[in-house]
């Protein structure tokens, strides 16, 4: 069952039918000092929000869901929209490839929706061209097209 998925506390919940026990309750609501947040969109589709400015530290929860979806499906589809994004910040280490080596194989596609000014980085922060998931970008206007291109 499609739903918001947060980390609290550090578990890492998701909402609905599929939640896992060793994952904790899943809450609905974004917290207020994170750049992410994460809704499983059904089947093997999941979206991560991203505002303002992204910190390793909003993302890596949101990795841990992501490994922990993977092994029980397998696989997973990524759709990144960048709304209000203002980029990277400078002071994390974003040198870390442990999730992109360990679990970057499980993920088969991703979409990214954002302003086009961020194009070249965005695809260059996922690896497009790097690892073995296909990767596409769309202008924020696209994102039903971004829907389609993942379920194919």
């Amino acid at each position: 069952m499609p739903g918001k998925l947060r980390a609290v506390g550090g578990r890492l919940p998701i909402q609905g039918k599929r939640a896992h026990p060793a994952l904790g309750i899943a809450h609905a609501e974004k917290p207020p000092d994170m750049a992410a947040t994460m809704t499983h969109e059904g089947g093997t589709v999941y979206r991560l929000d991203v505002s303002g400015t992204l910190h390793k530290a909003d993302l890596e929860p949101w990795q841990r869901v992501l490994a922990t979806e993977a092994a029980h499906l397998s696989s997973v589809r990524l759709l990144v929209v960048l709304r209000n994004f203002d980029g990277w910040s400078d002071g994390s280490d974003w040198t870390d490839m442990e999730f992109y080596q360990t679990h970057g194989d499980r993920i088969e596609r991703i979409a990214i929706v954002g302003d086009d000014k961020w194009r070249e980085q965005a695809l260059m922060f996922i690896g497009a061209g790097l690892r073995p998931a296909v990767v596409d970008f769309f202008v924020p206007g696209a994102i039903s097209q971004a829907r389609h291109w993942l379920a194919h």
